[in-house]
């Protein structure tokens, strides 16, 4: 077995299958702009100033969720980005997908997680006004 043929090997038998590689270049346009929502949002949420008695913590947790999913979003976007650079479909680029694509699940949740607590927070406020 050639050198050739050992770093190509089982690449041949992914091509019919499901191209990471063009799904990849969809998800680095998600990823980056969540990314740029959740950083406005952490902008946001800190100059933020409302007069309830639980604002603090409140504040904290969603800066604190958004914090992580900005970064978990610019991980991904940058994973993403890697694999949609590859020139052909390899074992690797799955393991690779399956890793930007757990991240980016992960940072969504805590973007969520954000979100729910900054309407909370804006919520409790209008109800004690």
């Amino acid at each position: 077995m050639s050198e050739i043929e050992c770093n190509h090997q089982g690449s041949e038998n992914l091509s019919k299958y499901w191209i990471c590689i063009d799904a990849a270049k969809n998800y680095v346009n998600i990823a980056s702009l969540l990314a740029g929502f959740a950083f406005t949002a952490v902008v946001l949420v800190v100059q933020s100033t409302i007069p309830v008695s639980n604002n603090t913590l409140l504040r904290d947790w969603s800066s604190i969720a958004f914090l992580i999913g900005f970064f978990g979003c610019v991980v991904s976007s940058f994973t993403f980005s890697i694999i949609s650079g590859e020139e052909e479909v390899l074992p690797r680029s799955f393991s690779l997908m399956l890793l930007a694509g757990g991240s980016f699940a992960i940072s969504g949740i805590y973007l969520f997680w954000g979100l729910a607590i900054v309407i909370k927070l804006f919520l409790t406020c209008l109800l004690y006004t």
